[in-house]
């Protein structure tokens, strides 16, 4: 069994953390799919004030909500978690973000969110 691979928590913490905010800066602003860090928190079941504290490093994102944004998002697990492959595997980039976008808005539709 080759151990040089084996991270401990404090190490997957920190590369699904920083995945997370990878993933984060991708889908939220004028063209991706998500207008707001307050909605892309919604979406991954963040509240949004523990936002920023993940941003500033001060803590780590949960790794249940970093499920829910691979989920949400149809990000890979294997990059989320193991930072192997691509954000988004194969997959062309503006199909995804054509996918989210309709995925988005059914979720808006279903949660009654309004667009501003």
């Amino acid at each position: 069994m080759n151990t040089d691979k084996i991270r401990d928590n404090k190490q997957i913490q920190s590369v699904v953390t920083t995945n997370y905010l990878a993933l984060a800066d991708f889908v939220v602003g004028k063209s991706g799919p998500v207008k707001t860090y307050g909605e892309f928190c919604k979406l991954t079941g963040l509240s949004s004030q523990n936002f920023s504290p993940i941003q500033q490093r001060k803590r780590s994102v949960p790794l249940e909500a970093a499920v829910r944004a691979c989920d949400v998002f149809d990000a890979s697990y294997d990059w989320m978690f193991a930072n192997r492959g691509e954000m988004f595997g194969k997959v062309e980039a503006m199909k995804i973000s054509y996918e989210l976008q309709n995925r988005i808005a059914k979720i808006e539709k279903k949660l009654n969110i309004k667009r501003k």
